[in-house]
């Protein structure tokens, strides 16, 4: 067994179903990571590394999750119960914060929020409100399906409208960009950098609007990073404030 001391080392990944738990060991504050895909998990670790390396994460894996998004055209009486559950099983492992990883489950996150002591975090919190404060009024979403913006869509329009501010978003879905990251992700990564770069001139701004294709976000021209929103580094940013 693994000495819980040794930041070198790493407990095994216990597999049941579709269910994945891995737990990287240090010796600071303890972060749950809540995710529905797999191709996430290294993103969220090279994210973390950067912004907080001394930050104990346990990732929590639900694949079943994106059945239930196909199954039910998105968000669902029952995704909205996995998550929930998954926050309580997070919480009982004694967690400082909890940070939902798909941006699908965003919406539920507020009526989570009561049932945890612990701050719960979602993953396009922080990428919002930066863009928002950039002063972006035409904004340019990517994702690779329609489902993931039926959710972030509304939550980029309800919290322009408490600033007070009027956008105009535009919608970009590519599900041929999803297909190529699951067989390959860097080829994924590539992909969605020529498609953002493709985006520069029709948008004040663009998010990245899915963890899993914005790995390459590092690869895109410096000029054009600050226009472009990167949800993963900037969700560590909101985590590492709270946890100070």
């Amino acid at each position: 067994m693994a000495n819980p001391r040794d930041r070198n080392r790493r407990d095994p990944v216990v597999r049941l179903s579709a269910f994945r738990v891995t737990i990287v060991i240090n010796d600071s504050k303890k972060i749950a990571m809540i995710s529905s895909t797999r191709m996430v998990l290294g993103i969220m670790e090279k994210a973390f590394s950067d912004g907080i390396p001394d930050a104990r994460v346990i990732q929590l894996l639900d694949e079943t999750l994106l059945e239930d998004f196909e199954r039910d055209a998105g968000l669902s009486a029952r995704s909205r119960r996995k998550a929930l559950l998954w926050a309580e099983v997070a919480e009982d492992s004694d967690v400082d914060c909890i940070l939902f990883t798909c941006s699908t489950l965003s919406p539920c996150i507020d009526s989570i929020r009561p049932f945890i002591s612990v701050p719960v975090i979602s993953i396009e919190e922080g990428a919002i409100s930066h863009l928002l404060k950039s002063g972006a009024r035409h904004i340019g979403l990517v994702a690779t399906a329609d489902s993931v913006l039926d959710s972030i869509e509304p939550l980029l329009r309800s919290k322009a409208a408490l600033r007070g501010y009027d956008v105009v978003i535009d919608r970009v879905v590519r599900p041929d960009i999803w297909e190529l990251t699951n067989r390959d992700p860097e080829a994924g990564n590539i992909a969605a950098v020529e498609t953002i770069i493709g985006l520069a001139d029709k948008f004040e701004a663009v998010l990245i609007s899915q963890v899993s294709i914005s790995g390459g976000w590092r690869l895109l021209p410096l000029e054009l990073r600050e226009r472009v929103f990167n949800m993963p580094i900037l969700a560590v940013d909101v985590v590492r404030e709270l946890l100070v």
